[in-house]
């Protein structure tokens, strides 16, 4: 699910975890500030990119070590550590 540089601002939906099975989430150039908790269901997720969004700062959230099928994270210049 491409859905990069569409003027997204706030937090992530929540109901983005309602797309069971997704396996490629691709969120940059948006402006994001926070993660939906809903996302840590998300665990088919191989590809997950985030980058250039505006995260409050703070370490990556504890859900992304359980996405045992991601095998590629982007989250450049997101303000987001660890």
């Amino acid at each position: 699910l491409a859905l990069h540089e569409n003027g997204f601002a706030g937090p992530i939906p929540n109901t983005i975890s309602n797309f069971q099975g997704l396996q490629h989430l691709d969120l940059t150039s948006n402006a994001l500030t926070e993660f939906a908790p809903g996302m840590a269901s998300m665990i088919t997720l191989k590809y997950l990119f985030l980058a250039n969004n505006d995260f409050v700062p703070g370490p990556v959230p504890d859900f992304v070590r359980d996405l045992v099928q991601l095998r590629d994270l982007s989250l450049k210049d997101t303000q987001r550590t660890g």
